[in-house]
């Protein structure tokens, strides 16, 4: 009986082999189909071993787990904890889940809608590129030209010298005519020619009024160069007409977008970027160029222990001493007979250094490893011990 079929049976949909190994990049195309894409940054960290179908399919899923902000926090920047395992274990149920759903079906019953768990509160959700707008690779025009009625007469360029070889695509022109005085029309030539100029292979003529014109031509790379030539129909008067015109290359066209390469795998991304961060994290805990302050526990007598997590050292400050400690005038100054402190896990602990000055620091080479503090001070010795972690 499956809880998910409303108390029918399940098994495995047609089609799937008798085994199946999901891959990081399936899984993450499962969970971006199903609306969980902030979970695939963290699918490096999850094993899922390969799937016995019809096993896996006769029962229901783990059950769907409500992960804290915490848990979200801890694994997606490995902070290594209690918070890191359970969500680590609640990630698993999560993907696990998901894939039931992908593999397996109702053979009695009806099927209960898949729900996606909650994103928790601030949860990071990675956005892979996004196209980006077309843009022009060049852009010409010629001065104002103040025009009046006969011509043709030669106006200037409006493509680049330096631009020549460039792989244009096509060009869009715009002509502007204004009024001066009079009321004639005027004809505008973009005549496309070789290089030297010595041949004219295009004519596009465009006859207006006052008022703005835009057309998009197609480049021509055996007549790079475009001319305008200007004629003032019959009439008395001028006009005043700007050209400009913007390139596009490489086949691009205006209004167009560039989409990234591929496009990028998600999955692919999300292993890069945890090699990144357990690089980063691997030199941040055993090649440290600095050490930041964690929590500081004071007002420490007697003797006792503390509970602490990705450490790189301790330092001890003493704060309160008897006259009888021994004293040593120096830099720094030596103290003995005060206390020691020891390292340790839950299998046991190292061996324990002296505190010898106030100001002692304990930097051991491998103290991620420790979640223990032991401390044990003579009479009236007063110390406070402060964690010391990596950066972040």
């Amino acid at each position: 009986m499956t809880a998910l079929c409303g108390g029918g049976t399940s098994g495995p949909k047609p089609g799937f082999p008798s085994v199946v190994d999901y891959s990081v990049s399936l899984i993450a195309e499962i969970l971006a189909a199903r609306g969980m894409k902030w979970i695939i940054p963290i699918l490096p960290l999850i094993n899922v071993n390969a799937i016995s179908v019809a096993t896996f399919c006769a029962s229901d899923p783990p059950a769907l787990p409500t992960v804290t902000t915490a848990e979200a926090e801890a694994v997606l920047g490995l902070q290594f904890g209690t918070d890191f395992d359970n969500g680590i274990a609640k990630f698993r149920d999560i993907i696990l889940r998901t894939i039931w759903y992908d593999l397996c079906d109702c053979t009695s019953g009806s099927l209960t809608t898949y729900a996606p768990p909650t994103i928790p509160t601030d949860t990071p959700i990675y956005q892979p590129p996004v196209p980006a707008p077309v843009t022009p690779c060049s852009t010409a025009a010629i001065t104002p030209f103040t025009r009046s009625s006969g011509g043709p007469t030669f106006s200037g360029f409006v493509t680049n010298g330096s631009d020549l070889g460039k792989d244009f695509s096509i060009g869009v022109v715009t002509i502007t005519v204004a009024a001066s005085t009079g009321t004639f029309n005027v004809t505008t030539e973009i005549r496309q020619q070789t290089a030297d100029a010595s041949l004219t292979g295009h004519t596009f003529t465009f006859t207006s009024g006052v008022g703005t014109i835009t057309r998009t031509i197609a480049f021509d790379p055996v007549y790079p160069i475009w001319a305008v030539y200007l004629t003032g129909l019959a009439g008395t008067g001028n006009r005043i007409v700007s050209v400009s015109a913007v390139y596009y290359c490489g086949g691009q066209v205006p209004g167009g977008t560039i989409t990234p390469c591929c496009p990028p795998d998600e999955a692919t991304q999300a292993s890069l970027d945890l090699i990144l961060r357990m690089v980063t994290l691997i030199q941040r805990q055993n090649a440290p160029f600095a050490y930041v302050y964690g929590a500081n526990h004071t007002g420490l007598t007697g003797d006792g222990e503390l509970a602490v997590n990705g450490l790189l050292g301790v330092s001890v400050d003493v704060t309160t001493t008897p006259t009888r400690i021994g004293l040593r005038p120096g830099t720094p100054e030596s103290i003995w007979d005060v206390g020691e402190v020891t390292l340790g896990t839950d299998d046991g602990w190292t061996t324990t250094r002296r505190i010898d000055h106030d100001g002692s620091l304990i930097l051991p080479p491998m103290g991620g490893v420790y979640t223990r503090v032991g401390y044990t001070l003579t009479p009236g010795v007063t110390v406070a011990i402060r964690e010391l972690v990596r950066e972040p």
